[in-house]
C-alpha cells in the first residue's frame, strides 16, 4: 500500500496540474476572442 503522505501529495499535484491546464485553456480562449 502507498503511504498516506505520498497519496495525498500525488493527489494535490494532479489537482494543481489539472487546474493549471484549465487556466491555460481559459486564457487561450480569451486571447482568441
Amino acid at each position: 500500500m502507498a503511504l498516506p503522505s505520498e497519496s495525498t501529495s500525488g493527489t494535490l499535484f494532479l489537482q494543481h496540474y489539472i487546474e493549471s491546464i484549465l487556466a491555460l485553456q481559459d486564457a487561450s480562449c480569451k486571447l482568441v476572442e
